[in-house]
């Protein structure tokens, strides 16, 4: 129950030092080391439409406002229009409201593609933030790549200094970037003139039309009491996660839009040995009681676990537990007496003994000390782990790997 309802009792440190869950991690095979959402980077792969599942490329989809021309919602219900034929005309309809264009006053068009939208008027202030956004971009791209340029090049910089590679006058581009921007004038100043409130609309108890509704006027903002029109159906990404380190990517998705299969999924749980509680701990002020564990090896790998004591709020009795897991791919129970042997020969008899072994999973028992205070029933453990699928060199022994856990009893 702790790992599927109560997932933050168990969490694993991070390499930049924060607690998460598990199932929040990711394992840089480059780097060794368990990466978060802090650490890593998460970047558009690939835009699509949802509806008609075209790729569309990020240029593309930049001059296209991040819409698709070929599809389009009903601007009432969000629901997808389907076409209607007459003759050599056509009209888009909503089959779950009945709306249609014709309800707009928008004529008959001859293709299904391309339906007029309703255009801005601020599309002077709209260039103006770009414009401001373009500069913002560009500056912190600069300043990136300054910190890989010293880090590369930071034995040669005579080089730079006589411009024997031309690079003079990239530097002096770059340079610019750097400069404080002047601060312009805002783009709307504030204004004394407010239009008088028409009170007609609500005080009188007959309505001829039927306004558009809160929810429409969200999805058509640009419509400005105007009648509603086609909404273009916004397009959806593709994400990415690349370490912030080593700029490798840890989960990626095939290219094909109507695929959910993974290319490069290097999920935490594949690598680490998983450790949740069995049952729930008897906790008892300042006196000794069992914590029961499952350790768990989703690899595809045999996986060798070390469990150490760790100081902490909570003091462990049992020194080291040692055990030797399968892989999850598995399918018969497998008792390895000889760890069995190893974790009981430690000098504490009937501390930290391997409870049960069902395929890739084995319970262990943990003497602990409980904290005297309550509300801080924390214990930290030391876990050694390695198993082949964590090395990217192939032929070689897997190194060992630690990792520190944190197992709330509370």
């Amino acid at each position: 129950m702790a790992s599927l309802f109560q997932m933050d009792r168990v969490l694993y440190q991070c390499g930049c030092d924060e607690w998460w869950p598990l199932c929040n991690l990711y394992f840089c095979r480059h780097c060794s080391t368990l990466r978060c959402i802090s650490c890593s980077l998460n970047e558009i792969d690939s835009t699509f439409c949802p509806n008609c599942l075209e790729n569309i490329p990020a240029g593309e989809a930049r001059v296209k406002k991040n819409r698709c021309i070929n599809c389009n919602q009903c601007p009432v219900c969000s629901m997808v229009l389907t076409t209607r034929a007459v003759g050599e005309s056509c009209h888009l309809m909503c089959s779950t409201c009945r709306w249609s264009t014709r309800d707009s006053g928008t004529p008959d068009q001859p293709s299904s593609i391309n339906w007029p939208v309703h255009e801005s008027t601020l599309d002077k202030e709209l260039g103006e933030v770009l414009e401001r956004m373009r500069v913002l971009a560009a500056a912190e791209k600069a300043q990136r790549d300054q910190v890989k340029l010293n880090k590369r090049r930071s034995h040669n910089v005579g080089n730079l200094l006589t411009d024997r590679y031309g690079l003079q006058a990239i530097y002096q581009k770059r340079k610019k970037t750097f400069e404080k921007t002047v601060p312009q004038q805002p783009l709307h100043l504030p204004s004394e003139e407010v239009p008088e409130l028409d009170l007609s609309s609500y005080i009188d108890d007959s309505i001829e039309t039927i306004e558009p509704s809160l929810e429409s006027r969200l999805r058509q903002p640009l419509a400005a009491g105007r009648p509603l029109r086609p909404v273009r159906m916004p397009l959806k990404a593709r994400r990415a996660i690349r370490c912030k380190h080593c700029d490798h990517n840890l989960v990626k998705l095939e290219y094909g839009t109507s695929t959910i299969r993974y290319k490069i999924q290097y999920f935490a749980r594949n690598f680490v040995p998983e450790i949740h509680l069995s049952r729930e701990p008897e906790l008892s002020e300042g006196q000794t009681g069992s914590v029961l564990l499952t350790v768990a090896n989703e690899s595809n790998s045999k996986a060798e676990v070390i469990i150490m004591a760790e100081d902490g709020e909570v003091e462990c009795l049992t020194p080291v537990v040692e055990l030797s897991l399968p892989s999850s791919d598995d399918t018969a129970d497998i008792y390895d007496m000889e760890s069995d042997r190893r974790s009981t020969s430690s000098g504490y008899d009937g501390l930290g003994t391997v409870v049960f072994r069902r395929r890739h999973r084995a319970g262990v028992r943990l003497e602990v000390k409980f904290a005297t205070s309550p509300s801080k029933q924390i214990l930290t453990l030391l876990v050694k782990y390695r198993n082949e699928q964590c090395s990217m060199q192939m032929n070689t022994e897997p190194e060992w790997r630690l990792t520190r856990v944190q197992i709330s009893l509370t």
